[in-house]
């Protein structure tokens, strides 16, 4: 919302202001100062704290983020190397979470905006990356749905997405791209809406595998 806001504001100056102050405000990494009660750990989260980070060192450049004392510019850097980093690991092991229907939409989220504001920043390998990982993963649904669901072994799920498959966290991007699926929202209803504000698309011939 925040890049969107600096090509035309829509919202009010004392929304965008309490926006920036918790951007500039916010722990992004284990290596910051301060307690926390957010978990970094796992593949997805690690994923959401760089992406996040990335973005907010291009939006503030110039600004000292308070936390950890540093620019804009410092944390942007940061942040792309986590982020090639969780890139060349899901390209070359897959996921650690594998065929999560709870967690691959966490993952789509960030994945789509790397995706749509690296070209804007102008780094075209990092988004390279980012549609590699992501053709990945639509790969993954379109291989292994079934009228919808996808009933795999997964990396990480939980009861529910199991017992009632409408739940899925997956169901919205299945529905969206290869029109099976349920369009209920479920848990995780943040990637079929980054999905469909996104420019990316998968090769069309995942639509015939599916």
């Amino acid at each position: 919302i925040m890049y969107w806001e600096r090509a035309g504001q829509h919202l009010s100056p004392e929304i965008n202001a309490m926006m920036k102050d918790t951007v500039l405000n916010f722990k992004y990494w284990v290596d910051e100062p301060g307690d926390t009660v957010m978990y970094m750990g796992s593949e997805n989260h690690r994923l959401l704290f760089h992406v996040a980070e990335w973005m907010a060192g291009h939006l503030y450049p110039t600004e000292t983020f308070t936390n950890s004392g540093q620019n804009g510019l410092f944390h942007a850097q940061k942040a792309y190397v986590y982020i090639t980093e969780w890139l060349l690991q899901r390209g070359r092991f897959g996921f650690d979470e594998w065929h999560s229907n709870s967690y691959l939409p966490v993952c789509i989220a960030p994945l789509m905006n790397l995706y749509d504001f690296a070209a804007h920043e102008g780094q075209y390998k990092l988004r390279q990356m980012t549609q590699a990982v992501l053709d990945q993963g639509f790969f993954y649904l379109a291989a292994d749905a079934f009228h919808g669901v996808w009933g795999v072994t997964h990396g990480r799920s939980y009861g529910i997405f199991v017992k009632y498959a409408d739940f899925d966290g997956t169901g919205g991007c299945v529905w969206l791209l290869y029109g099976t699926g349920a369009l209920n929202g479920g848990f995780n209803g943040m990637a079929p809406v980054s999905l469909a504000t996104s420019a990316y698309r998968p090769p069309r011939f995942f639509t015939q595998i599916a």
